[in-house]
């Protein structure tokens, strides 16, 4: 979205760059005075802002459909947020104080109860305070379907790309996850059997495929999966740390799944 930088560009322009994590994007605009931009820099600045906000646009949607089950209320909501976020008018979001996707979520509950305000509903639709760890505090039952309903969007998206990945890198790797997924929405069901495995894997490679080999092709799938969604997990978040993935996984619900890919992923990062 943003151009690229060229040696006669401000400090300013060459901070605002292709960066497209959410920790670098927050120091990026953390960085910037808005009382110093001139007419080009605002520009970049309202692109770099955009480019933050569409990575959680169907998540934020989700959210809000779910809360507020409507969708023109929702369309109506979700673009008096998108203008508020682009004109710098939320809660400003510190990367060293929690993640974005959790910011987000306490800015859309404020939303929700900002347009319920405005409707006349009741006095228990509060603003809630945006903590230093950007929690929402004690969610009722339709803050935790419309938070599942952000969080299962979030996901989908990383599997998504995860898959698409892993099909460019590997056929047959790519194949024996392909085969899970279509069995059972959780990746790692048992509801193929190696000989199954083994059958697909041979009509997809015109060779034979034992059932050992199978076995061993179907580990390291699964191994190398999890590996490239924690990949795109740090790729969105910017947090390569173990803990930061750890609890970006189980946010997404995927933490249980992730088994031997996790235990790989901290060995390769020695923590």
């Amino acid at each position: 979205m943003t151009d690229s930088p060229n040696d006669s560009e401000s400090g300013v322009h060459r901070r605002l760059s292709s960066t497209v994590t959410d920790a670098d994007i927050a120091d990026q605009l953390a960085e910037v005075d808005p009382n110093s931009l001139d007419a080009d820099e605002e520009k970049r600045v309202m692109q770099l802002r955009e480019r933050f906000i569409k990575k959680y646009q169907a998540a934020s949607i989700a959210y809000l459909r779910s809360k507020l089950k409507d969708s023109d209320v929702t369309n109506e909501v979700w673009h008096d947020f998108v203008t508020r976020w682009l004109e710098g008018r939320l809660s400003t979001y510190d990367s060293e104080a929690g993640s974005f996707r959790r910011y987000m979520m306490t800015s859309l509950k404020n939303s929700v109860a900002a347009h319920w305000r405005r409707q006349g509903r009741g006095i228990e639709k509060r603003t809630v305070r945006l903590a230093d760890n950007h929690e929402i505090a004690q969610p009722g039952s339709d803050d935790d379907a419309a938070s599942d309903a952000f969080y299962a969007t979030l996901s989908s998206q990383v599997l998504n790309r995860a898959f698409y990945r892993l099909e460019a890198e590997d056929t047959l790797q790519y194949e024996v996850m392909n085969l899970l997924r279509q069995a059972s929405v959780d990746p790692d069901a048992d509801g193929v059997t190696t000989k199954m495995l083994a059958e697909h894997l041979g009509n997809v490679s015109n060779c034979r495929v034992s059932e050992d080999n199978a076995k061993k092709i179907k580990q390291r799938a699964k191994e190398r999966y999890w590996l490239i969604v924690i990949d795109e997990i740090v790729a969105m978040t910017g947090e390569p740390g173990v803990d930061a993935v750890t609890s970006t996984l189980a946010d997404l619900k995927l933490l249980r799944y992730s088994g031997r890919g996790l235990e790989q992923y901290r060995k390769m990062r020695g923590e």
